[in-house]
């Protein structure tokens, strides 16, 4: 562990040293984007809607974690042949540029957008389940892998709503990766105290279908998140963002690196996927030394592809699809342009090179 931080500390310098600057080395903070919390319908851990916790307690805050640890599990992974440059897994909201965002699209319309994305991808992965299960329908019918996404957070309401939407798709046998929540650490007002009572209802109710839940990786390596996430999941599902970091392109490769095996060093046993890297292609300014433009995403795109060929590492990349209704909700407008295709569905020059289709 020491090794990995002094290799970051020391690309930190040589960022510092490129850019001739005063020494933060481009992490620049302040450059977080800004992200308004969902309103709270219900607070109290204890009105989940199950009768008791795994290890028969009330109250979370006595919780043994280890009580959640997850089963021996048979650990599946995407298809990945040699000879293609399909991308593992792909981040998948299926709205494009008319749509009405977070919306439930018809059925034939999210075919389509995955019969899109399938030509470069090996599987998807969704963010929500109320207007993502066809999508995991249709791509497990067409021998896509598939993650799904339960949207948790402060509204217990919804997140109820959300797991029974989940379980009940992981028991129609079409999910190969259940992922309860996304950034909630970080994003949505949930402990991972939380976070691991979402999970082991998921594992009660459908035990035979792997889960996990995805976090930013400055979010796991608080030792407390550590502690209580790492029994409680099949694999740890990370997200990684050397552009919301501040670094230069010239080094986002081996940031991406030194934090993913700090992050196999903490995970045992556990296998270390990623659940999020990218890139924007676009935006009105840099943020700290990461400049959004077509070059630096193909180029990420590139290097983090053929690294995590070479490691053997799973790659989920964000995103699929452009995203315009949520212009301004990002530092720099970068929120609309991580996507592989554009707006209206049509995959960008830089990624149709690097995920060449023959």
């Amino acid at each position: 562990m020491k090794v990995i931080k002094l290799a970051i500390t020391l690309l930190s310098r040589l960022q510092a040293a490129i850019n001739n600057d005063n020494g933060d080395g481009g992490k620049l903070s302040s450059f977080a984007p800004t992200i308004t919390p969902a309103p709270t319908t219900a607070t109290n851990p204890t009105a989940l809607p199950y009768s008791t916790t795994v290890d028969g307690s009330t109250d979370i805050s006595s919780r043994n974690p280890t009580a959640y640890a997850s089963p021996p599990t048979v650990l599946t992974h995407p298809r990945r042949n040699d000879d293609d440059n399909k991308l593992d897994i792909l981040d998948f909201t299926p709205h494009l540029d008319d749509d009405e965002p977070h919306s439930v699209l018809p059925d034939h319309i999210v075919h389509e957008r995955v019969n899109l994305v399938a030509n470069y991808t090996n599987g998807i992965r969704t963010f929500a389940c109320y207007n993502g299960a066809e999508a995991i329908r249709y791509a497990h019918s067409i021998g896509l892998y598939t993650v799904a996404g339960a949207w948790v957070d402060t509204r217990t309401d919804k997140a109820t709503e959300e797991m029974d939407c989940i379980i009940n798709l992981a028991r129609e046998g079409v999910v190969d990766l259940a992922s309860i929540g996304s950034e909630v650490l970080t994003w949505s007002g949930l402990s991972a105290e939380e976070i691991v009572e979402y999970i082991a209802w998921f594992r009660q109710m459908v035990p035979n279908v792997m889960v996990t839940t995805a976090v930013k990786y400055e979010a796991m390596m608080d030792v407390k998140n550590q502690e209580i996430i790492i029994p409680a999941v099949d694999v740890l599902y990370i997200n990684y963002y050397p552009y919301w970091s501040g670094y230069h392109i010239s080094l986002a490769l081996a940031v991406h690196k030194a934090e993913h095996a700090e992050m196999k060093a903490i995970a045992g046993d556990k296998e270390v996927w990623i659940s999020e890297t990218g890139w924007p292609s676009e935006g009105s300014c840099w943020n700290g030394y990461a400049e959004p433009s077509p070059d630096n995403q193909e180029r990420f795109l590139r290097e983090v592809f053929n690294w995590t060929r070479s490691e053997n590492v799973v790659l989920t990349w964000f995103d699929g699809f452009e995203q315009p209704w949520k212009n301004g909700n990002e530092w720099c407008n970068v929120a609309a342009h991580w996507g592989i295709f554009d707006r209206h569905g049509v995959i960008k020059a830089g990624p149709a090179r690097v995920l060449e289709v023959e």
